[in-house]
Parts: structure tokens; C-alpha cells; sequence
């Protein structure tokens, strides 16, 4: 311990400094202060590691940056890439696809895709109304993933009314390819998210909705990308993927005018893991 760390623990800081001015003037008091106070600082982070130790303190974890899923690259699908079940799709002279229908069902002719997005805005409700069994309605536009049929699917749903919110929908009827097998059967509701008032659908504002489905040691996750940014991850019990199948879009209710993308590569496995 040095001068003044005897004079500190004699008799405080007071008698220190006093000691100090009487033997070296002002100017020199300074630095040696400067230096002690060094020394102390060093003195007190030694004492607290070693006060850490003695009473098994762990320092505090250093945090690392999130890495959160990118969306996957994808390329454009034209109109005639698709497959209409029901309603109508038309294409504009700028190559957006237009829909007017209350329904509207299309899928992809052909490939075994995981990934799909959609550019699109709201234009206005419908002419006519299509509802439910229950009485109710739903306005809405979305993602169809391994549409393998019409009674097996996953649906990433963008519904603007009656409540605005993104729904993971899975429809699982094993042995069954046509609606007049299935109708409205099996349907399951894996995950519904609210949309935050800045990323509304309903203010007529053009946005984008991407879906990834990723296959990994923990299990079958959708990353959800709005506005090409990430949203959400919703996990996919095993049970409730369908088999592959082509992607696709529906809608209710709405006129929509859209671009339709899918990633370029195929992914995922054939058929359900297990199966």
C-alpha cells in the first residue's frame, strides 16, 4: 500500500490531502493523487472479482445478437402457371393477378414446394358475400402450402375481417383428394397472431406476406415474413403437415390485385415424417 492508502486508512481523505500539500505543494499533491486513485481503482475491480469468486458470482453473460430467419429467394408464377378451382383470376396488363370473386381457389400446376409469397393489396369487398355455415363471414386472402389436394393443405390466412390477424390453418384428411369427400372437415387452427396496426391489410396499402417451412432436428417450423422482415415462427406438429403438393393462394370476400412468388428450389419431405 502506498503513501496515501496509509494516510487514507489512518485517518480518512481529509488528513491525506493535508499530508500531501504540506510535503509537495498543490501542483504535485495532484499528480500523486491521480496515480493512488489509479491504483485504487485497479485495488477495488481486483477485490470484486475476488469477492465474486469467494461468494460463486458469475459475471454477467455478454449478449450476442439474435439471429433471426431470412426469407428464402423466390421467383415470380404468371397466370397460366395456375390451376383455378374456384371463382375467378384474371391477369392485368402490368402482369398483377386480379381477383373479384367471393371465392377463389387456385393452386400451381405442378412442383412440390415449401415456401410461397404474396404482394398484394385490398381493393374492396366483394359484389356478393359468402358465408359461412355458422352465419358468419371472413374476408381474407393467403397462402396455400403443400396443397397436395383440396382436403389436404396448410393455409397461412391474412383475414381482414370481421377481426384483422394472420392464421396457420391445417386441413389433414388422409385418403381423401376432392371437397365433395372432405367438404369443410378436419380443419385445424395451429396458431393465430395479430397484426400490429403499422402492417394493416385493411387501409388499402400494398403488402407482403411470405411463408417458409423449414425442416430441421427440432422439428418443422413456418417463419413468417411481413414486408420481407420476420414476423413469427409458428412450430408445425408432425401430425398436422400434409403430404407435398404445389403451392397456391385463396380468397374470400375481397378484391384483391397481387403478385404470386415461390421459392425456386423444392424442399421439405415427400410425404409426412412418420408416414
Amino acid at each position: 500500500m502506498g503513501y496515501l492508502g496509509r494516510r487514507l486508512a489512518m485517518g480518512g481523505v481529509k488528513a491525506a490531502l493535508y499530508s500531501l500539500i504540506l510535503v509537495l505543494g498543490v501542483g504535485a499533491a495532484g499528480e500523486v493523487l491521480a496515480k493512488e486513485g489509479s491504483k485504487s481503482n485497479r485495488g477495488l475491480k481486483a477485490a470484486s472479482k475476488k469477492t465474486q469468486r469467494a461468494y460463486g458470482i458469475r459475471p454477467a453473460l455478454k449478449l450476442t445478437k439474435l439471429q433471426l430467419p431470412s426469407p428464402r429467394p423466390v421467383t415470380e408464377i404468371s397466370r397460366k402457371r395456375f390451376k383455378v378451382t374456384l371463382g375467378s383470376m384474371d391477369q392485368t396488363r402490368s402482369k398483377f393477378l386480379l381477383t373479384r370473386s367471393s371465392k377463389m381457389r387456385a393452386v400451381e400446376r405442378s412442383g412440390t414446394y415449401s415456401s410461397a409469397k404474396l404482394r398484394v393489396r385490398y381493393k374492396a369487398p366483394s359484389k356478393k358475400t359468402s358465408y359461412l355455415g355458422s352465419g358468419g363471414y371472413k374476408r381474407q386472402i393467403g397462402l396455400k402450402l403443400r396443397a397436395s389436394s383440396g382436403c389436404n393443405l396448410l393455409y397461412l390466412m391474412w383475414q381482414i375481417e370481421p377481426t384483422e390477424k394472420f392464421v396457420v390453418l391445417s386441413k389433414i384428411n388422409p385418403g381423401m383428394t376432392r371437397h365433395a369427400q372432405c367438404g369443410n372437415e378436419n380443419y385445424t387452427n395451429i396458431a393465430t397472431l395479430s397484426v400490429p396496426t403499422a402492417l394493416t391489410l385493411s387501409t388499402h396499402k400494398t403488402r407482403k406476406l411470405q411463408g417458409d417451412l423449414s425442416f430441421t432436428r427440432d422439428g418443422i417450423k413456418l417463419h413468417i415474413f411481413v414486408d420481407d422482415k420476420f414476423f413469427k415462427t409458428v412450430p408445425i406438429p408432425r401430425s398436422l403437415l400434409p403430404p407435398a403438393g404445389p403451392v397456391g393462394v385463396r380468397s374470400d370476400n375481397g378484391q384483391f390485385i397481387f403478385r404470386y412468388y415461390r421459392t425456386q428450389v423444392i424442399n421439405g419431405p415427400s410425404t409426412r415424417p412418420g408416414r
